[in-house]
């Protein structure tokens, strides 16, 4: 009967930490994700530092675009530029400015849980 009791309850404990992560979902992400942009973001900052402009794409924060006051490699490689679900994340320059976005737990961009920063 105490063994019977004991396997319930550790059934109804795992149950509980199952249905917690679950009902979790992709909001665990939400952290790594941002620090990942803001990771991106710093490299991007450098970047415009020392070059005088901002990149016109994330490769040049890896590899030489040879030009003057380039003093990289910002980040130290391409998977540096995934989110955390493995995706390349999506850099938009608008001129003086710039947007860095994940496209979420769904892998498609611009329907709702795109995470964005900067």
């Amino acid at each position: 009967m105490t063994l019977l009791v004991t396997t319930c309850g550790l059934a109804a404990v795992a149950v509980l930490v199952i249905r917690v992560n679950f009902s979790r979902g992709p909001k665990a992400y939400l952290g790594p994700t941002r620090q990942a942009i803001a990771q991106v973001s710093t490299g991007i900052d450098m970047f415009e530092v020392d070059c005088g402009r901002l990149p016109s794409n994330l490769q040049e924060l890896v590899t030489s675009p040879d030009e003057t006051g380039w003093n990289g490699p910002y980040l130290t490689d391409d998977v540096q530029m995934l989110d955390v679900w493995g995706r390349k994340m999506h850099y938009a320059l608008d001129g003086t400015s710039y947007r860095i976005t994940s496209s979420g737990p769904d892998g498609i961009f611009g329907n709702g849980d795109d995470i964005s920063g900067f």
